[in-house]
């Protein structure tokens, strides 16, 4: 572990600590009181909140800390025509491997029509 991954876990900690107190504290104390009089139920909406803005930050962190900048600006090479290949598919999971319509040199039709697609009539 390098020092400046060290240093980004500690800003991702620090980052998620501030995110969870400074909203539980601004509720509770400022937002809070002239709405909700019960300080009992007024800092525990107060921390669900600090909980719920403290989880977004945490998720933030660990894409924060675990991100290494040299990885990123080193493109890899995995064959020979890497650098050729292009793939934008947009519009949900796809499940299987992925067939493009430029992948094929030319059209790709089956050697007999199916049964149910044949033109002549069977009586």
């Amino acid at each position: 572990m390098h020092m400046n991954q060290i240093v980004r876990w500690w800003v991702a900690g620090l980052v998620t600590v501030v995110a969870f107190a400074a909203p539980t504290w601004i509720c509770a104390t400022l937002a809070l009181p002239a709405v909700i009089k019960d300080p009992g139920i007024r800092w525990g909406i107060a921390g669900a909140l600090g909980v719920a803005v403290a989880a977004l930050a945490a998720l933030w962190g660990h894409s924060f800390a675990t991100s290494d900048a040299d990885r990123d600006s080193t493109p890899t090479s995995t064959g020979a025509n890497s650098s050729d290949t292009l793939n934008q598919i947009s519009g949900g999971i796809q499940h299987g491997p992925i067939i493009q319509g430029r992948d094929f040199s030319e059209p790709i039709l089956p050697k007999t029509a199916p049964p149910h697609l044949d033109a002549r009539e069977q009586d």
